[in-house]
């Protein structure tokens, strides 16, 4: 996985698929999400207790949702909410059907097609 290498060259933080995550939106009640794949910084979780965790209480960096047929949109768009309002800096969507990524951070939502990359 490439987000796995990444994170091992920069040491940067940790990458992982179906990671739980114990999330808490400011005035809600916790709840546990595990997201296809995240990434958790060790700046905002130091290396030593990640290690340490096994269920961080706090929302992962970036995540990756992989849409299947199953999926409701009402609930994409709720763990989005959930995310993002509990500390996710962006969460993107693959919807393997239509071949596109929908990017979605406080800012607002893109769309990328499969010929399109994302920059920084």
């Amino acid at each position: 996985m490439q987000l796995v290498r990444w994170t091992r060259e920069r040491g940067n933080g940790m990458a992982g698929a179906e990671w739980h995550f114990q999330v808490q939106p400011p005035g809600e009640i916790g709840r546990t999400l595990v997201p296809d794949v995240a990434f958790l910084s060790y700046k905002r979780l130091p290396r030593s207790e990640m290690e340490e965790t096994e269920v961080p209480r706090i929302a992962p960096d970036m995540v990756v949702e992989v849409q299947s047929l199953s999926d409701q949109r009402c609930d994409i768009e709720e763990k989005v909410r959930v995310y993002l309002a509990s500390g996710t800096d962006v969460v993107f969507l693959v919807n393997p059907l239509t071949r596109t990524v929908t990017i979605r951070d406080r800012k607002g939502t893109r769309d990328l097609s499969e010929s399109e990359t994302l920059e920084r």
